[in-house]
């Protein structure tokens, strides 16, 4: 592999440093203790529906709207920027898998729900010294839907956001249609890729707990270069050892599969040459081959009757079967060659995290007013004063204005009438490439014309 389609191993870092400068490091109190509340006694009667028209007590939430959350992918857009200048389009697309895990492990641990955005709310994130700028709006109350735009000189990335939330007695089940788009600018690219589903477990009793189930498909619908990418599931019996693992496949434009992926959402991403992956497996295969000649022997000798082996048993100890022991065996070996490189690092968490709300360094950012607020439109979450009395520890006077939002929301639609609602900064229009209906931005709002905006809050 050329050396120049590596990545500083110390980048993300590098990128966060500058991404968080002038950054709080705490909020103003401590996440309230909410044991004593039960969510089964909420949600008992809900079991295996819908749960976007369930309003939940604010001591579920975490001080942050919807918008927020979906636009903290911006912690790994330095992934991007590489994916942009990386001419080989192999690893062009490594960098995008990258992303997209990365934007999964700002996740992890987050069991804190995120408030819903009111219709029309809006959230901005705009970095000169970083080069990019992104907003986000809320265009559908019921149905809840949300489209952000991000865009910087290495590309632009649009998505529109369905979630659907489900619960299932012991479990939530969460799931987002769709997925974004990309378009690498100087590559001419453009790239889609779905999402996974997020289980939280122990909803009844225990301590909760979270995973990304299923497969992403990453669709390079220039090059016809994809990649087929695993979120492993934990099993019947709850957290094991491939808990939050990922593997999967970089496959050409011929559909030949050239490089192997692997790692942990919540850690680390590799790569290796898919002949690496494939030396290891015929070695792993090979070797329980003869442990099971030894035993069988071993056994004769012995007077007991041995027991065949299936074929599936067999070949258990290859990375893409299911045994587990085997297959952190595989991939502890693949990580010891020399031409398997790290791609992607987490980030580590601060040291307070468990303190408030398990936010990722990023997330305290995301909620911190601008020097200057007069910058913003008067519907930018920022301003809500539920979520700001929630982060300040205030419960009381948080569910108290999250109620007076929520039924200011259905004055408003009441006067509305049969109107529809039409969003400010984004319309209707077909994703060419999924062919998916969604909302595209209309570049309006950066002309900073906002004396038309609702008074939400």
């Amino acid at each position: 592999m050329n050396p120049d389609y590596k990545l500083d191993p110390d980048a993300g870092e590098t990128f966060f440093k500058t991404l968080a400068s002038g950054a709080r490091t705490t909020l103003p109190s401590e996440m309230a203790n909410n044991k004593d509340l039960s969510i089964w006694k909420i949600l008992k009667q809900s079991i295996g529906k819908e749960l976007s028209k369930i309003t939940m007590p604010v001591a579920f939430n975490e001080p942050l709207s919807l918008l927020q959350r979906t636009c903290e992918f911006v912690e790994g857009v330095y992934l991007l920027e590489k994916a942009n200048s990386v001419d080989d389009d192999l690893y062009s697309m490594v960098y995008v898998a990258a992303f997209a895990v990365a934007n999964f492990n700002t996740a992890g641990d987050r069991l804190g729900k995120p408030f819903n955005p009111i219709l029309g709310e809006t959230f901005e994130l705009c970095r000169d010294d970083l080069g990019f700028r992104l907003v986000s709006e809320q265009v559908s109350h019921h149905p809840p839907v949300s489209s952000y735009h991000f865009e910087a000189p290495y590309c632009t990335l649009q998505s529109t956001i369905y979630p659907k939330v489900k619960f299932w007695g012991k479990t939530f089940e969460v799931t987002v249609p769709g997925g974004p788009t990309l378009n690498l600018k100087d590559k001419n690219h453009f790239i889609t890729w779905n999402n996974t589903t997020c289980v939280i477990h122990n909803i009844i009793v225990g301590k909760l707990w979270m995973e990304q189930c299923g497969k992403i498909n990453i669709v390079n619908h220039t090059t016809k270069v994809k990649i087929e990418l695993e979120f492993k599931p934990s099993g019947w019996f709850g957290k094991n050892n491939r808990l939050h693992t990922i593997e999967g496949y970089v496959i050409d434009g011929k559909g030949v599969k050239r490089l192997y992926l692997f790692g942990k959402w919540t850690e680390s991403m590799f790569c290796v040459p898919i002949e690496e992956m494939e030396e290891v497996c015929r070695s792993r295969k090979s070797e329980k081959k003869k442990s099971t000649k030894s035993h069988d022997k071993t056994d004769d000798q012995n007077g007991k009757l041995s027991t065949p082996k299936s074929s599936q048993d067999s070949l258990n100890n290859c990375p893409d079967k299911s045994d587990s022991k085997g297959l952190n065996e595989s991939l502890r070996r693949l990580t010891e060659k020399p031409t398997c490189w790290k791609v992607w690092q987490a980030l580590d968490r601060p040291a307070n995290t468990e303190k408030y709300y398990n936010f990722t360094r990023l997330a305290f950012l995301m909620n911190q007013m601008p020097e200057d607020v007069s910058c913003l439109p008067r519907t930018d979450c920022r301003l809500r004063p539920d979520m700001r009395k929630l982060e300040e520890g205030d419960l009381d006077t948080a569910a108290s204005e999250k109620h007076r939002l929520e039924e200011k929301q259905r004055a408003a639609k009441a006067d509305r009438g049969c109107e529809p609602w039409q969003p400010l900064w984004f319309h209707k229009d077909v994703n060419q490439y999924t062919q998916n209906e969604e909302w595209a931005f209309t570049h309006k709002y950066w002309e900073r014309s906002f004396d038309h905006c609702p008074d939400l809050f």
